[in-house]
């Protein structure tokens, strides 16, 4: 399972950060270090 559709070097998502000169490891870097920051304010479930 795929827990981020569209999150692969491939997909389109990364393709864009990559024009925008970011490499896919500083993308997925950057998409961690955003999580840390955010810490606890994220739900643990989605909601219903």
């Amino acid at each position: 399972m795929n827990a981020l559709p569209g999150l692969t070097d491939t997909s389109l998502f990364p393709m864009a950060a990559e024009a925008a000169g970011l490499s896919f490891e500083q993308l997925v870097e950057r998409l961690l270090e955003q999580a840390l920051e955010r810490g606890g304010n994220a739900p643990a479930t989605l909601p219903a």
